[in-house]
């Protein structure tokens, strides 16, 4: 080390270092000084000042730092002694033995000097021969002192240096060594967020940290020499041995430790005998020579994160139920019926199909909820989920498609225990009560059952065919079951329905639906800055009624590609109209299949983005019907949409008991009254008290409301006196291609 790399705070001289060297000085000058032969005061005198002299020197050590000049004051002293001894002894001949003593001060500076101390003292050691040899020696003694000289002079510069080098890095490496113990120290003492646990190679504990003593509730001098298995779970730690192939205790730690095992989750057993989990690392402890010397188990407490970790999970399965399971009954919904559905059919023997699909629609459920409340359908419904639990076997799966539908999948047997478990169904179904006479009187189910077998046959959906049946079970009076039993039982009237879902299914593919658009009369001002989206099938060059092809549509299941169809092509629609009405909007029809849709609402926010179409834009209108088959969904609906910004318009307001409940329950910017109250109003007291009581509570609640089937002028003319907001019907404007319609309505705002 140089002297520019000194450090401005040096660590003492101790004495441990330096004593070894006070007492060879002071024994070899003692020794060569002192005549035993005789008294020479001369020489006593001077054997007792050098002493003297190196007490005194060897005291300042004490308070010397190391590399200051100040801690070499001892071997300067000692060089002079040594030189003023040589001269006065050698007159006395005695003294032969002082000369290696010169070691002793440049060793020492080795030791604790620099390079710059050691040099000058190696020319000091020098001049102890050369100074006699120049004044006072001649001959053969003067050549002697010379060499010797030059001896010492070769020593203190080229040998010294490299004892200096390896005393520097040994004090190096001592102090690192001194500061990672005591670093180790500071850690095992003050680590507070983990157990730190030292163990020796009996497995006895050597050190137990202050996190320790947190965690498990022990002082550290009540644990010193007791076995760290102490601490684990002995179920656990025997578990763990016999994976390992080991005897449990310490052989099962030590063996982790030397697998250096980290990060594995334990049960700690506390001083009171409580449990905390924690994940440990054990890290194996060897010396210099790789001896093991024991281990180190580090911990850390993840009691909370694990109760945390639990109850995660639990969520985790409760909404994953949530996700495949009917919130009201418990049962699989939709989504999960139709997964195992599709599951137990890639499992089947297609050779020899067996089971089959039973799907059951109850009866007059709405006079239910119009009647006695949502609450009494909600607890009905319950009652009938149980109801077909108990009518089937524990294999089969029972799920609720929607509203009042449910559907069971027979996972074995062949038509007979379809027939047998249709007709408990039915009978079960007729057995539920809810605590009022009149709905167990008129509660009935129609129950459509379809074998596997003349599902495959016909190579149609199974819940298509299960469908039809159930709804051939209403046209023949309800309250009882249709089975198609094998692949020729699939009565004619099934053609024309399935000929209808053919013609669905190529107008959807080959892009032949169309839009209509029916103005929507603003009766403020009366200007037409509204419209309603309505849907068309062209086949042969003619546009066919959805009168003639939504009710298939619906029983088919092919309602949501409809409702993606309409409103894909409804906002690319409301965009071009916008160019010639800016505050224009465009209604459009959702059907019940479609409220709980996946991806509906993504749908519409990317169409919207695709045409630079505000949200404002668009009001979506659900049926008083779709409502009422799944008012939860219809609910979750309505929120997401206006959420998104779109308006939310309730469609044929009035036909049942419970509408009011729909204003309370669903959130709408807007409510249509139903044509049937609008039709007759002219010549009909009750439907005008209807319409006024409707729009009255309408505009109480802040909602907008249309009249629908305006027919004449007369009926326009009821409408302003009952403020309604808005009017729609063939005196407006019938529905017509949107290019008429831009012409018809649009034409003044934008001058063509």
């Amino acid at each position: 080390m140089t002297d520019t790399q000194e450090q401005p705070e040096q660590p003492l001289v101790t004495w441990v270092e330096a004593s070894p060297f006070v007492g060879v000085a002071l024994v070899g000058l003692v020794a060569a000084l002192v005549p035993f032969n005789s008294v020479n005061v001369l020489l006593g005198l001077l054997a007792a000042l050098s002493v003297l002299a190196i007490v005194a020197a060897a005291i300042t050590i004490r308070t010397a730092a190391r590399h200051s000049w100040t801690a070499l004051l001892a071997p300067a002293l000692l060089l002079v002694v040594i030189a003023v001894a040589r001269q006065y002894a050698q007159v006395e001949g005695v003294g032969a033995g002082l000369s290696p003593l010169i070691a002793l001060p440049i060793v020492w500076v080795a030791m604790t000097g620099t390079r710059k101390q050691l040099i000058t003292f190696a020319a000091g050691s020098a001049a102890v021969f050369w100074v006699p040899a120049a004044t006072s020696s001649t001959g053969s003694s003067a050549v002697s002192e010379w060499r010797l000289g030059a001896l010492w002079l070769v020593i203190g510069v080229v040998v010294a240096p490299v004892v200096q080098d390896l005393m520097t890095k040994l004090h190096a490496e001592s102090a690192s060594l001194r500061e990672a113990h005591a670093m180790l120290a500071s850690v095992g003492r003050n680590a507070r967020l983990s157990s730190i646990i030292v163990a020796d190679p009996e497995g006895r504990v050597e050190s137990f940290s202050s996190g320790a003593e947190e965690m498990l509730g022990y002082r550290e001098v009540a644990v010193l020499g007791q076995p760290a298995e102490m601490f684990h779970d002995a179920a656990e730690l025997a578990a763990i041995g016999r994976e390992l192939g080991l005897p449990s205790g310490a052989s099962v730690l030590h063996a982790l430790a030397r697998q250096e095992s980290s990060n594995r989750r334990w049960t700690y057993v506390r001083a009171d005998g409580g449990r905390r989990q924690v994940l440990l690392a054990l890290t194996e402890r060897r010396d210099e020579s790789g001896n093991p010397m024991g281990f180190i188990g580090v911990a850390i407490d993840v009691t909370e994160a694990a109760r945390a970790e639990h109850e995660l999970g639990r969520e985790k399965d409760r909404l994953s139920k949530l996700a495949d399971h009917d919130p009201l009954t418990g049962l699989p919904n939709r989504r999960k019926f139709e997964l195992e559905l599709r599951r137990h059919l890639q499992r089947i023997d297609h050779d020899k199909p067996r089971g089959g699909l039973l799907l059951l629609d109850l009866d007059r459920f709405k006079d239910v909820n119009d009647t006695l409340g949502h609450e009494a359908g909600d607890a009905l419904l319950v009652e009938v989920a149980q109801a077909l639990r108990a009518a089937v076997r524990a294999d089969d799966v029972v799920g609720r498609l929607g509203g009042d539908e449910f559907a069971v999948l027979v996972v074995d047997g062949g038509p007979e225990i379809l027939e047998r478990i249709a007709a408990d169904l039915v009978a079960g179904v007729a057995d539920c009560a809810v605590g009022h006479p009149d709905i167990r009187r008129n509660v009935r189910a129609s129950v459509g059952a379809v074998t596997i077998e003349a599902a495959l046959e016909h190579e149609l959906d199974i819940l298509v065919l299960a469908d039809l049946a159930m709804y051939d079970a209403k046209d023949a009076g309800r309250n009882q079951y249709v089975l198609m039993r094998d692949p020729g039982s699939a009565p004619q009237r099934y053609e024309a329905r399935l000929a209808w879902r053919s013609r669905i299914e190529t107008a959807l593919a080959e892009d032949r639906l169309e839009l209509l658009v029916q103005p929507i009369l603003d009766l403020h001002d009366d200007v037409v800055r509204s419209g309603e989206a309505l849907v068309r099938l062209r086949q042969d060059g003619e546009l066919i009624s959805p009168a003639a092809f939504i009710p298939v549509a619906e029983r088919m299941g092919l309602m949501p590609q409809i409702d993606t169809w309409v409103i894909e092509h409804a906002i690319a629609l409301a965009a071009q109209l916008r160019q010639h009405r800016p505050d224009m909007q465009l209604h459009v029809n959702v059907s019940a299949r479609s409220l709980d849709a996946p991806g509906l609402e993504t749908l519409i926010d990317e169409a919207l983005t695709a045409h630079e179409l505000p949200p404002s834009a668009i009001v979506l209108e659900l049926t008083e019907t779709a409502a009422v088959a799944d008012l939860p969904a219809a609910r979750a609906f309505t929120t997401r949409i206006r959420e998104l910004g779109c308006g939310v318009a309730l469609d044929d307001f009035g036909v049942g008991y419970g509408s009011y409940t729909y204003l309370k329950e669903l959130s709408l910017d807007a409510i249509k009254i139903d044509g049937s109250f609008v039709r007759e109003a002219v010549s009909s007291p009750t439907d005008r008290a209807i319409i006024g009581s409707i729009a009255a509570l309408g505009h109480e609640l802040d909602k907008r409301v249309t009249a629908e089937y305006v027919h004449d002028e007369q009926t326009l003319a009821l409408m302003r006196e009952h403020q309604i907001d808005q009017a729609q019907g063939y005196v407006v404007g019938e529905p017509v291609a949107p290019a008429v319609f831009t012409r018809r309505f649009l034409s003044v705002v934008d001058g063509t």
